[in-house]
């Protein structure tokens, strides 16, 4: 027979104890033990000012709750989270039958009330972010607690009073500030399968850990911590163990010990090598070893069949193993920032790889049979020195993101139009002159980035791809736009710094989505007229160009919070400026002033303003900070 387990969180609100509290709620507990064999009713605290005394008699009066509650089917979560646990609230609470849940977060608590031993059934407790620095012995030995969250607090030493918890089975210590350990008997946790104690300061575990037979997950992350304990090897059951940000140097001989293990992030240590043996880790599938000063992987790294995933980022590798290209299951290889020159032949084997990262490395070429990695759908090569992609690429038809910055491509790769679902390109940083007209038939392109190229002018084909949310075109040698922002009506950043524009096309007007919009740098010597019918805009930047003056119609986008229109030749700003008010920061740098309008008294968002470079005098300054006292200010 399937029987059902409801829950019930009576939300005990200042107000309402003597009426829902007592008739509604009561019929609901009454209705679903005719139903159920289990009913969860949950006292909630956490949504309403401190309780009174009084308040909280009037939940002590109220009979027909209790007796609804007073069922053997029913189990009580109580959460008292942000009050002040005083005796006579936990008094009252621990007349309640069967509390096994209790949270009391943010309650200020220095010490653990001796109260806590009146919650006869209690087996979840956590008592997070308060400010306690040790536990009683009477309150461990009177308690069967089966989880207990004591992190975010300030102890010091892992006493040995925990290990009398003889029923735990998780245990959190994380975010306090352990660096020692008591001693504590061997048999010790022989029931607990989680233990955090991340973020602490403890440089060594003593072999104490040794009974935690039943281990599963692990995490010591960032601490000091330099040795991995050998009692951990002895958790044969171990599935996930967690060790970033740590000091390790080095990996024990017998890590295959905790044959079990599917994940392991090691990340952030000073690890130099990985023993052969971690391949014999069979049920591995996360392997995270970012971030250290490996040289080189195991020779014999295909062994892990079950790897989906494999994170080298950010070491000292030069050159890959054959056998990587053996690891049947890999789905995501992350290896940027080393010094790969090649890869080797069997890469291209990797038929389940769909997110492959490459960038920052020494790579010049690829494999010519680079296309049968036919599931890739992420592929990025940036920082390389890269000048054009093997010929059989187009066959690759699942690629949703590519991104090759920084290298030495002369053209853009040919195939890529090809790749009818490419939703983000990236090609900034190389010596692109011309975006091939097929472009066009990228209609999934939500996301286009070209800058810091040689080009001259935009295809109309651009234009085409009617999904484009992003585009930058900065740092090019752009002279003139199409006419045709018309068909961009997604379009909502747009970054055209950086070119030879003179003007820009009054089709941007329609772009009625565009958020932030970037002309600096250009020849622009007036601010369009229709640029205030851009009602979403938030961010303006205009600086460095041959401004004289703001139109009026500017101020009718009045959704902008930044304005940058440094190094211009502004001395006035329009009369109806005021408008603009969610205007937070507005710099004005580098221009003609020799007064500052008053109008700017009357934005009442205005947070900062860049005044350097004007020609003030010192009478002006001091005027401006007087007009201005809640504004940052600066010349």
């Amino acid at each position: 027979m399937v029987t059902n387990r409801y829950i019930i969180t009576l939300v005990c609100v200042v107000g309402i104890f003597g009426t829902s509290f007592s008739s509604d709620t009561t019929k609901v507990v009454k209705s679903q033990l005719d139903s159920a064999s289990t009913v969860v009713v949950e006292v909630a605290f956490d949504t309403v000012p401190l309780l009174t005394p009084e308040e909280l008699e009037l939940l002590d009066s109220d009979s027909s709750i209790f007796e609804a509650l007073e069922s053997d089917a029913i189990t009580l979560k109580l959460n008292l989270s942000a009050q002040v646990l005083t005796p006579f609230i936990l008094e009252s609470f621990s007349e309640l039958p069967n509390v096994q849940w209790f949270e009391g977060r943010y309650c200020s608590l220095d010490s653990i009330p001796e109260d806590f031993l009146e919650f006869w059934h209690l087996q979840w407790l956590d008592l997070s972010y308060n400010n306690l620095q040790k536990i009683s012995t009477n309150f461990s030995q009177n308690l069967y607690l089966r989880s207990l969250n004591l992190s975010n607090n300030k102890f010091k030493t892992f006493s040995s009073t925990f290990s009398q918890f003889d029923s735990l089975l998780l245990i959190t210590l994380s975010n306090n500030q352990i660096s020692s350990f008591e001693k504590i008997k061997d048999s010790a946790f022989s029931l607990v399968r989680g233990f955090s104690i991340h973020s602490n300061s403890i440089s060594q575990f003593p072999e104490m850990f040794s009974g935690m037979k039943q281990l599963r997950w692990f995490d010591i992350s960032s601490n000091k911590v330099q040795l991995l304990p050998n009692s951990i090897l002895q958790a044969e059951r171990l599935t996930w163990l967690y060790a970033q940000k740590n000091q390790i140097k080095e990996l024990p001989d017998s890590i295959d010990k905790i044959y079990n293990i599917q994940l392991m992030d090691i990340s952030e240590n000073k690890l130099r090598s990985l023993p052969d043996r971690i391949t014999l880790l069979r049920r591995l599938y996360i392997l995270d070893c970012k971030l250290n000063a490996l040289t080189s992987l195991p020779n014999n790294i295909h062994k892990l069949r079950k790897l989906s995933t494999l994170n080298i980022s950010y070491n000292k590798i030069d050159s890959l193993p054959d056998s990587v290209g053996y690891l049947p299951n890999l789905v995501e290889f992350q290896a940027q920032g080393n010094s790969i020159k090649k890869l080797p032949s069997s890469f291209t084997k990797l038929q389940n790889l769909m997110i492959l990262d490459l960038s920052q490395n020494k790579l010049d070429s690829l494999p010519f049979d680079f296309a049968k990695l036919r599931n890739l759908r992420l592929i990025r090569l940036d920082n390389n020195s890269l000048f054009q992609l093997p010929d059989s690429m187009e066959l690759i038809d699942g690629v949703s993101e590519f991104s090759i910055t920084n290298n030495r491509f002369s053209k853009m790769p040919d195939s890529l139009h090809l790749w009818k679902g490419l939703r983000l390109i990236n090609v900034s940083g190389n010596y692109i002159d011309a975006i091939p007209k097929s472009i066009g038939k990228l209609r999934s392109l939500y996301k286009f980035m070209i800058d810091g190229n040689y080009l001259e002018s935009i295809p109309k084909e651009l234009f085409e791809c009617k999904q484009l949310k992003e585009l930058n075109l900065s740092l090019n040698k752009i002279t003139s736009l199409p006419d045709s922002f018309y068909f961009l009506q997604k379009l909502e950043d747009l970054q055209l710094s950086s070119n030879k524009l003179t003007e820009l096309p009054e089709s941007m007007a329609l772009c009625k989505k565009l958020i932030s919009l970037n002309v600096s740098k250009n020849q622009l010597d007036e601010i369009p007229k229709w640029l205030g019918e851009l009602k979403r805009l938030q961010i303006f930047k205009a600086r460095d160009n041959q401004f004289t003056s703001i139109p009026e119609s500017f101020c009718s986008a009045d959704s902008l919070i930044v304005i940058s229109l440094n190094g211009n030749k502004l001395t006035d700003l329009p009369k109806n400026f005021s408008k603009l008010k969610l205007l937070q920061t507005l710099e004005l740098e580098n221009n003609h002033f020799k007064r500052l309008p008053d109008i700017l008294t009357k934005l009442p968002s205005l947070k900062v303003l860049m005044l350097k470079g004007n020609p003030f005098s010192e009478k002006e300054k001091t005027r401006i900070k007087a007009i201005l006292p809640k504004v940052k200010v600066q010349f």
